[in-house]
């Protein structure tokens, strides 16, 4: 009782009521194995933070520290955020470490030994790895063609260890469907097995190849002295966000737990939506048993409204979680439209009328793209302004459409054949990646030279639009091969749209969000992970059966489809809005039973 007295009074000055679940977590002891099942909204990251900060206050086995880990640099700069907060002393966390998964292995294991098993030479005695995506151009490639889809380039396939097969990222998805579907033969596998080797010889890897390298060294016996080094440094590791936790990392997590590492795991096993990168709620749980975990829990969701609560139990069934009080009577509210998302905007800016961060979320970017008001049947000219007076940095939904309108630009007026799904990728460009880096750092460039001004009139945008156009091949951002290609675009006419010469352009481009100052933020489910909205409206896709329809997310609450609503159901304070088609009345009963009320369109 003394030590929670010193830790409520420790915090007291950041004003913070922690509850008992709270304080028995803070509590915990740090030399066994904990997994912390948080609910949403229930101030995990603020727990996690208090917990750092008392035990760097009592930490007593300098130099050893502890490791705080989460998987985003975001997420790792909030921890930071918090943990100096409550704290007074300098802002060093030595000999503490808190950083992404990523970076931990890669700085403490991989970098300082992984050259005496793949025999890299290092350069003037740094034996530093250059991480390397799939979409850099980088020319270490099979020796042979793969599955009649040509050479392979080292950094755009991995093994995949629960696959137990290679996968391929190779910017085009056709070719990846095509790839990742072959059973390879056992000399293609040698040959891509040589590729890596050499890839890793050089000193480069990608990030699976980090992971791969990290459990090598852990296994082998030549570098066991280092290894337990490393572990004497970091006796206790402390995992935020544990449901994205991938099997490679349980794998690396698995080996320093049996070399005498403590695991704390945080988390909620039912927001687990990063499937395709390996993360399974499953085989966290399963971990989670092997190594008998103490369990502790956070029951109280001091985000949400219980009705908004209810609903996120309907789709996962779990511990009873309790929220806060109902904002008013009606906090789940279903939106229906006729034939398109947009009829519901309206209705939308009427109901959060008082709120400011409200956000429109679906699964996927083709469901939010309906709710784009463009103008309809526009010319090449009037494509190209669109493209770049709705580029907006700091919008997904808009960059994507602007990336989409610009490339349809250029391919109508290069003659170019193209990829498929990639942004009109000509077939000479090896690098998709390359081509879309492009895209956006073009329109960029063009909304520098003030081409996103809606105040000019299209005779005078069209000539400045041709004078940036022609000088583009030329700019620094513009790769050798891009600038090859893109030559054609110097012997383009851009024409003033018929009898509008004089009209500004803002009377041809017309957006959906008119009627509002700020634009309402747009975004796909994965985005607003861990995020708090005044007013969340999820839209359901028009058909079942792709788990983006309201009746997949209530049909299996072990499906990926639950997973996903939940995250997104669970992220609004006071109001929760479906969007949905017309349903009959079957389906409108359903839905009323499970505690929405149906609104009526303005």
């Amino acid at each position: 009782m003394q030590l929670i007295g010193r830790v409520q009074l420790k915090l007291k000055i950041m004003e913070i009521n922690f509850s008992q679940e709270q304080i028995a977590y803070i509590n915990s002891a740090i030399n066994e194995n904990v997994y912390l099942e948080a609910c949403p909204g229930s101030g995990k990251t603020e727990v996690v933070a208090a917990k750092a900060v008392k035990e760097m206050a009592q930490w007593d086995s300098f130099p050893s520290g502890m490791a705080i880990l989460s998987f985003t640099n975001s997420a790792t700069d909030e921890l930071r955020e918090r943990i100096d907060k409550h704290r007074k002393q300098s802002t060093s966390f030595y000999p503490h470490f808190v950083g992404t998964f990523d970076s931990f292995i890669l700085k403490y294991i991989v970098s300082p030994i992984a050259h005496e098993i793949t025999g890299y030479a290092g350069d003037n005695g740094d034996f530093s790895i250059r991480i390397v995506k799939s979409g850099s151009p980088i020319h270490i490639q099979t020796k042979y063609g793969i599955a009649q889809k040509g050479k392979q380039r080292a950094n755009q396939y991995d093994y995949d260890l629960c696959a137990e097969k290679y996968l391929f990222n190779t910017g085009i998805r056709a070719n990846d469907k095509f790839l990742n579907s072959t059973v390879l033969e056992a000399w293609q596998i040698k040959c891509l097995d040589e590729t890596k080797e050499s890839f890793l010889a050089k000193g480069f890897a990608t990030y699976r190849d980090i992971e791969h390298l990290t459990i090598k060294l852990l296994e082998n016996t030549d570098t066991k002295e280092y290894i337990e080094l490393v572990v004497k440094k970091y006796p206790l590791i402390i995992i935020d966000e544990c449901q994205d936790l991938s099997h490679e990392q349980l794998s690396i997590l698995e080996l320093l737990s049996n070399l005498g590492v403590n695991l704390h795991f945080i988390g909620d096993l039912n927001q687990a939506i990063y499937g395709f990168r390996n993360a399974s709620p499953q085989m966290v749980s399963d971990f989670i048993g092997k190594l008998e975990m103490k369990k502790l829990e956070l029951t109280i969701n001091r985000r949400s409204g219980q009705d908004i609560v209810n609903i996120c139990g309907l789709l996962i069934p779990s511990t009873e979680i309790v929220g806060q009080e109902n904002y008013k009577d009606n906090n789940c509210l279903i939106l229906e439209y006729e034939k398109s998302p947009k009829e519901v905007i309206p209705t939308f800016i009427q109901l959060t009328e008082g709120h400011e961060n409200n956000v429109i979320i679906a699964r996927g970017y083709s469901t939010l793209n309906k709710l784009l008001n463009q103008a309809t049947k526009l010319n090449l000219v009037e494509s190209l302004a669109l493209a770049v007076v709705m580029f907006d940095e700091k919008n997904m939904l808009n960059i994507e459409q602007s990336l989409k309108l610009f490339s349809e630009y250029i391919r109508e007026n290069i003659n170019e054949s193209v990829k498929p799904n990639s942004f009109n990728c000509p077939n000479c460009i090896d690098s998709s990646f390359m081509w879309r880096r492009f895209l956006f750092l073009a329109i960029n460039h063009l909304v520098e030279k003030g081409l996103s001004d809606t105040s000019m009139n299209w005779r005078d945008w069209c000539k400045s639009a041709k004078s940036v156009l022609q000088a583009m091949p030329n700019e620094d951002f513009v790769e050798k091969e891009i600038s090859k290609i893109i030559i054609k675009l110097k012997d383009v006419n851009h024409r003033a749209p018929n009898g509008r010469g004089e009209k500004n352009i803002c009377e041809t481009l017309r957006f959906v969000h008119d009627q509002v100052e700020e634009p309402i933020r747009s975004t796909t489910i994965h985005n607003v992970k861990g995020e708090t909205h005044d007013v969340t409206m999820l839209i359901s896709s028009s058909r079942s059966g792709k788990e983006s329809h309201w009746k997949d997310w209530f049909k299996d609450p072990t499906n990926e489809a639950a997973r996903h609503a939940y995250v997104a159901c669970s992220r609004p304070k006071h109001l929760l809005i479906l969007v949905i088609k017309k349903v009959n009345k079957k389906d409108r009963k359903e839905l009323e039973d499970k505690g929405f009320c149906f609104e009526n369109l303005v």
